[in-house]
């Protein structure tokens, strides 16, 4: 039975294109494509709220220290590059996304510089952005 049903001679392959191009990817449609496009936006969001997250709570215990100091000591202050963390590129990349890039720039220059002036508002500014974008996440799950 297993020979009568089994097809030994036959092999089909698409008639658009031939069998030495290789792979081909599955065609999506336009509904495929709007779906992973939205997926992506999701990603996106979620990694950028997670780094601006990890900002804040790298800003939080500095801006805390600045509380208990004097003012000749605030105006001395400058905190470790890194700000406290394992790397500079978590920080710098959510005050990039939260500015541009030329003036997040300057931002991160004016921290080191005038860290009692910066570090406040930065922090205040993170967090109201956060805020913001986990309401549009919510309205977003909710559709």
């Amino acid at each position: 039975m297993c020979n009568s049903v089994l097809n030994n001679v036959f092999a089909a392959h698409p008639t658009w294109d031939s069998e030495e191009s290789g792979f081909v990817a599955h065609k999506k449609t336009v509904f495929e494509e709007a779906l992973h496009k939205v997926e992506e936006e999701r990603h996106d969001y979620d990694s950028n709220i997670e780094c601006v997250t990890r900002t804040i709570q790298l800003l939080e215990p500095i801006v805390k220290r600045l509380e208990t100091m004097t003012m000749e000591e605030q105006l001395n202050y400058s905190p470790d590059p890194r700000l406290g963390g394992q790397s500079e590129a978590i920080y710098k990349r959510a005050i990039y996304k939260l500015y541009s890039r030329t003036i997040g720039r300057t931002v991160i220059d004016r921290l080191f510089d005038n860290t009692s002036a910066v570090a406040p508002v930065l922090l205040y500014r993170l967090k109201s952005i956060r805020e913001r974008w986990k309401a549009a996440q919510r309205q977003w799950n909710v559709v």
